[in-house]
């Protein structure tokens, strides 16, 4: 994988983490309360709550969400924006990482066979003489 791939896979892997750590700062230190349990390790799996997509961009951008909504089509915003937006927001995170790196296995295994290794070439030439017959 060259190091422009990894970049990108890199780049795209941000907005994941960042849900993560949303939630995570959201359901454990977004209080007094939930910092003093999780300093003393009062904590219950259960009761971690995962944020969906479209609450946080209702939060924390609630005039470009109602651009959108205003600017979509009644139709294109049920069948197609909406389903996204109740998805949790790791998972909307993770969808363009997940669809970058098949795009990139699928270009590394169908494009194998027509690369050329030149170090390759360059290593059979090395060790396959030439031998010349002399008299």
């Amino acid at each position: 994988m060259s190091s422009g791939s990894k970049t990108l896979l890199i780049i795209l892997l941000i907005p994941f983490l960042m849900g993560v750590a949303h939630d995570v700062y959201y359901n454990y230190f977004s209080s007094q309360d939930k910092i003093i349990q999780s300093k003393n390790l009062n904590i219950d799996p259960a009761k971690f709550k995962i944020t969906d997509a479209g609450w946080v961009f209702i939060q924390y951008a609630p005039n470009t969400f109602q651009g959108l909504r205003s600017a979509a089509p009644q139709s294109v915003w049920r069948n197609g924006i909406d389903p996204i937006l109740r998805l949790p927001t790791m998972v909307v995170g993770l969808i363009p990482f997940l669809i970058a790196f098949v795009i990139i296995l699928l270009n590394k295994f169908l494009s194998h066979n027509m690369s050329v290794s030149h170090t390759k070439t360059y290593m059979q030439g090395k060790t396959n003489k030439s031998t010349y017959k002399r008299r």
